[in-house]
């Protein structure tokens, strides 16, 4: 009988991860054209040490992100740009203890300002997507045009 080496069953041939880069270190592919690079956290490495590569990493994401948005402000860039600025916003709130200047703080209130920025704007891509174009085929095809081009210019 075969040896397992924990608790959980081994995973089937067809599931096996085949990128190296999670779906958390992928960036818009509008921007970057392959997945950032992925610093390993170390076994035993100090809390300190793993909370400077998470935030690094994130931060590196957010550059990326941002840079994509600006450069093709397309829904999909403003959606990673958003999902960017949560990773950061979570990793300065996991690792505010090991903040004893206080600049970690001001960074993530600024951060925290643009989130709300560019949130709206992703609530906007929403709804003009999920709500407004869905009408455009029917009766009110006339209408649903207008107030598509206004939202729309809104949007810029």
């Amino acid at each position: 009988m075969p040896r397992q080496s924990s608790n959980r069953a081994p995973r089937p041939q067809n599931l096996q991860r085949t990128g190296t880069a999670r779906k958390s270190t992928r960036v818009s592919r509008a921007r970057v054209s392959k997945p950032l690079p992925v610093s390993p956290l170390r076994r035993h490495q100090p809390l300190a040490e793993a909370g400077v590569t998470i935030t690094t990493q994130a931060i590196d994401k957010l550059f990326a992100c941002w840079a994509g948005a600006l450069e093709e402000p397309t829904p999909k860039n403003v959606h990673a740009l958003r999902v960017a600025l949560r990773q950061v916003l979570v990793a300065a709130h996991i690792f505010r203890n090991f903040d004893a200047d206080g600049k970690l703080e001001a960074i993530r209130r600024a951060l925290k300002h643009l989130a709300s920025k560019v949130g709206r704007q992703r609530d906007l891509d929403v709804a003009i997507d999920d709500l407004v174009r869905p009408l455009q085929d029917g009766d009110l095809a006339g209408d649903v045009t207008a107030l598509l081009a206004a939202l729309e210019s809104m949007r810029d």
